[in-house]
């Protein structure tokens, strides 16, 4: 991997903070007409692959999946040797890790899914019931169906609600029905995949005043093909789709001529669903890696779930019609969603406290989960960001951590955030240092303050947190990003942790500081707690995360390390990735922290 270069000067000065600011003023103030960012895999292998010789031995994919009393739910399709298709049922706590039913929750039994079975599930709730749309297909006709539930697991069959060969346009199957969650004009609304005269598959459009009985809405395709586009040949509803402030936003599944199945999205008007307001000129996801490109059916990325969590949403979609998969991405809050599949409560807002540094009163951002507790907690450590811009990665953190049971902690050492009066900048003392000296003075500066002052400001947190009545004292961990990842790695050796998470540390500045080098690796040698290292791809310089671990390899101690896809466009965006790809970590970052850290 090539490390991206900037003059010594702009690492140690500019990089530390002008480079820093922006790349977190870029992420608060982004702007954009879709409730989600860029994706990214989740997990680079398969969350659900095919098992046994019985009913899910050829093939687990397309999975619909709910939240539902406090677990995800997954429906997925399950095809056995003979190629017909089930149901199964899988549970997860953190949307990545699923435990699966021994046996499918649905299976054929009426005509229209005899010896074919039941295929590709899509999944909306109206009050307590859960709305089941799937293909029945009796190795003849596929068509549109419907089936209820309450609790996921016992189903109750409506019947074929959009029947094969009919229609205003359409001339083939019918499949694919995505439910907009609320009503629009006193009328439910379904987008669905029909087959146009000249056999392509198309999106169309239907109403209903019970979700039994369904009226055509359009004489045409609602989402036509586009010839020469990533949607020529196929373009087919993914998801049930989500209402934003911009409207109705439908993640679909487009198929060129050569029938490689990428994900597009588009944008429908919440007054009018006929009415396409904007649409994607390129996939936002396709399929690269090999088992999304080798299976019963290759190159095919086909998005069925959606589920937001937190600062994330999570997409999960069928590889090669052999696999389940899933990606995340970060939640946009200015698409000011106003009815989604939420895995999340109500965001809580963080607790400023005050907690003293010597003879200096410092602040913090403290949230909690729900209840009385005791909790583990985390002492996270901000990077080098000057003024409030270290607040934007709390805001994005601090909820994540809550709802996953921990407390979150981030203290503002002195001279940032809401600490900036308690002490200098440390981003002023390394410029001045460097004016005054060059860079072997900037960077000695630099490794001073953090290992004195800024440490010192870290272990008087950790001191603060531990005598809180809500906070498991021997279950307290440290983690931080950029700076705060090299402080983490400093806290790991001077403090009481049960484990360590490193972000990015040193990653500005590892290669024009020697003197940091010396430091985090003594640092990691003598560490009193796990460590897991990880960075985006596309970070300044990944050599922290590999020199690191393999220090800790030669010591004999215990420590994780990852290397995650580029996040983002820039390496300012690998960078943060610690603060705002928490859709991509988390499930690795808070593994760590409960085996490490057991109750």
């Amino acid at each position: 991997m090539m490390k991206r270069r900037s003059s010594p000067a702009m690492l140690l000065v500019a990089i530390v903070w002008l480079a820093a600011a922006a790349g977190l003023a870029k992420r608060t103030e982004k702007i954009s007409t879709l409730p989600f960012g860029a994706w990214t895999r989740a997990s680079n292998e398969p969350i659900i692959s095919p098992q046994g010789t019985k009913w899910e031995s050829a093939g687990t994919f397309n999975p619909a999946v709910a939240f539902h009393n406090g677990k995800f739910v997954m429906l997925y399709r399950a095809q056995d040797a003979a190629g017909t298709s089930r149901l199964g049922y899988a549970e997860s706590t953190d949307g990545i890790h699923f435990t699966r039913r021994p046996g499918p929750v649905f299976a054929p039994e009426t005509a229209y899914e005899k010896e074919g079975g039941v295929e590709d599930p899509r999944l909306q709730k109206f009050g307590d019931t859960f709305y089941l749309t799937y293909t029945g297909y009796n190795r003849k006709d596929a068509q549109l169906c419907l089936a209820t539930s309450h609790d996921l697991i016992h189903w109750d069959r409506k019947g074929v609600v959009l029947p094969a060969y009919k229609g205003n346009w359409n001339k083939g199957w019918t499949k694919s029905g995505a439910i907009v969650p609320e009503k629009i004009d006193g009328k439910y609304w379904m987008y669905w995949l029909g087959t146009a005269a000249d056999k392509t598959d198309q999106a169309g459009l239907s109403w209903s005043t019970d979700l039994i009985h369904w009226t055509e809405a359009t004489q045409t395709p609602v989402l036509p093909k586009r010839p020469g586009k990533f949607d020529s040949r196929v373009v087919e509803p993914g998801p049930p789709p989500i209402l934003t402030k911009e409207g109705i936003v439908l993640i679909y599944n487009g198929a060129d001529d050569q029938l490689v199945y990428r994900t597009g999205v588009a944008i429908f008007d919440s007054n009018d669903p006929r009415k396409v307001l904007s649409r994607s000129a390129d996939p936002i996801f396709a399929p690269e890696k090999e088992w999304e490109k080798v299976g019963q059916v290759p190159n095919v990325v086909f998005v069925e779930g959606m589920v937001r969590q937190d600062g994330r949403w999570l997409f999960y979609y069928g590889g090669a019609d052999k696999y389940v998969g899933v990606a995340g991405a970060e939640r946009l809050p200015d698409a000011a969603l106003s009815s989604v599949p939420s895995s999340s409560p109500p965001a809580s807002e963080g607790e400023v406290v005050t907690f003293p540094s010597g003879d200096l009163s410092l602040h913090g951002t403290l949230y909690k989960p729900s209840g009385a507790g005791p909790f583990p907690a985390v002492v996270y450590n901000h990077g080098g960001a000057p003024g409030m811009l270290s607040k934007g990665a709390f805001d994005a953190l601090g909820p994540v951590f809550a709802k996953n049971g921990w407390v979150f902690f981030g203290p503002y050492r002195r001279g940032q955030g809401l600490s900036s009066s308690a002490g200098k900048y440390i981003g002023d003392e390394i410029a001045s240092a460097t004016k005054a000296g060059g860079l072997a003075s900037g960077a000695a500066t630099m490794v001073r303050l953090l290992e004195t002052d800024h440490l010192n400001d870290q272990l008087a947190a950790l001191a603060w947190l531990r005598t809180q009545k809500f906070v498991e004292g021997d279950r307290i961990a440290v983690a931080g990003n950029s700076f705060g990842g090299i402080e983490a790695v400093l806290g790991a050796e001077r403090g009481l942790y049960c484990a360590a998470i490193d972000s990015a540390g040193g990653a500005q500045s590892w290669s024009e500081a020697p003197e940091l080098q010396s430091l985090m690796t003594r640092s990691v040698r003598n560490s009193h707690a796990p460590i897991f290292f990880f960075q985006a791809e596309n970070d300044y310089d990944l050599s922290p995360s590999r020199v690191l671990s393999n220090a800790m390899k030669d010591a004999g101690k215990e420590f994780e390390v990852k290397i995650y896809p580029p996040y983002g466009e820039s390496v300012q965006d690998g960078h943060t990735f610690g603060y705002f790809g928490s859709s991509v970590w988390a499930g690795d970052v808070f593994r760590f922290l409960n085996k490490h850290c057991p109750g």
